[in-house]
């Protein structure tokens, strides 16, 4: 999975510009907010599509809300209007391909988050509660992950290869905005 969607992963961090150096709070905010878009529509899907077996899942990993105490916590407000628009998924197969980028990238918001609380000078979770996310319980939520991902039986790898690709193009599209 993971070397199906390099290219696209890398395409992705380009469009969303949190390790610049030059970031500043303006910046920051804007993304959160740009950010907002996406992790709504993402969350009112995945709680309409999750089958049974994965609804668990999906609720635990909901982060709007961390996202949404961020903006305010930085005294900015929180975006009133939609994101993106997803693809007509409606298979668990592709609602996994779009978790796990949704999920990736909450492994890499562990590192954002020590470099934007250095660089913006916030004191820890100030600011990045939604890329602090679960904090130590990060790593093992995502093993979870991985694990039901590695017992999608082929032919339905593919499903989900396909909308893990859709999802960092919606995303990384939707973010191009910024």
């Amino acid at each position: 999975m993971r070397e199906a969607t390099a290219a696209d992963h890398e395409a992705v961090e380009g469009a969303v510009p949190l390790m610049d150096a030059g970031l500043d709070r303006a910046r920051y905010v804007a993304v959160l907010q740009r950010m907002h878009g996406v992790v709504k529509v993402w969350e009112e899907f995945a709680l309409r599509a999750a089958p049974p077996s994965l609804l668990p899942m999906v609720v635990e990993r909901q982060r709007l809300g961390l996202l949404e105490g961020d903006l305010l916590g930085l005294g900015a407000d929180v975006p009133s209007g939609d994101g993106p628009v997803l693809p007509g998924w409606g298979s668990p197969g592709e609602l996994l391909g779009a978790m796990y980028v949704m999920e990736g990238s909450r492994l890499g918001g562990q590192m954002i988050a020590r470099h934007v609380e250095g660089l913006l000078g916030f004191s820890s979770g100030e600011g990045g509660a939604y890329f602090r996310g679960f904090g130590d319980r990060t790593g093992v939520m995502w093993k979870e992950l991985v694990r039901v991902l590695d017992g999608v039986p082929p032919p339905q790898d593919e499903v989900v290869i396909r909308a893990a690709r859709e999802m960092f193009a919606v995303f990384g599209g939707w973010m191009r905005g910024v």
